[in-house]
C-alpha cells in the first residue's frame, strides 16, 4: 500500500485596476449651477435658446454641437479644459496608480491510496 498526501496552495492575482489619484472628475466637486450654465451657453451658441431641456439639448447636437463644444463652455473637469465646473485644480494629468484589484487564494489536501489489498 502506498498513501499520498500532498498539500496544494494557489494564488492567482486578477484585474489591475488604475486608481485616479488626483481625484479628476469625482462627483464630490461637481458643480451643477456651473454645468447647467455650461449646457445653456453651449445651446445659445447654436440659436437653440438659454435652456437646458432635452429639447435645446436635441436642437444644438441637430444643430451641429459636439461633446468638445459643451466641454469648451466649461462642462468637464479643469484638468481637461480649465472648466468653470467647480473641480479641484491640479498639476498635471490624471495620475493612475496600479492595484491590484482581486486575489484568490485557495488551499486543499490531496490524498491517493494504492496498492493491492489482500
Amino acid at each position: 500500500m502506498v498513501l499520498s498526501v500532498d498539500y496544494l496552495r494557489n494564488v492567482q492575482t486578477h484585474y489591475l485596476l488604475g486608481i485616479d489619484e488626483n481625484h479628476t472628475g469625482e462627483i464630490r466637486y461637481f458643480n451643477k449651477g456651473a454645468a447647467l450654465q455650461a449646457i445653456s451657453a453651449t445651446n445659445q451658441l447654436f440659436n437653440c435658446g438659454t435652456g437646458t431641456s432635452f429639447g435645446s439639448i436635441q436642437c444644438a447636437i441637430s444643430a451641429g454641437a459636439q461633446m468638445t463644444d459643451y466641454a469648451n463652455s466649461g462642462l468637464t473637469s479643469a484638468a481637461d479644459f480649465g472648466a468653470a465646473c467647480s473641480f479641484p485644480a491640479v498639476t498635471g494629468p490624471r495620475q493612475l496608480s496600479l492595484s491590484n484589484s482581486v486575489q484568490t487564494r485557495s488551499r486543499c489536501c490531496q490524498t491517493s491510496m494504492s496498492g493491492k489489498i489482500g
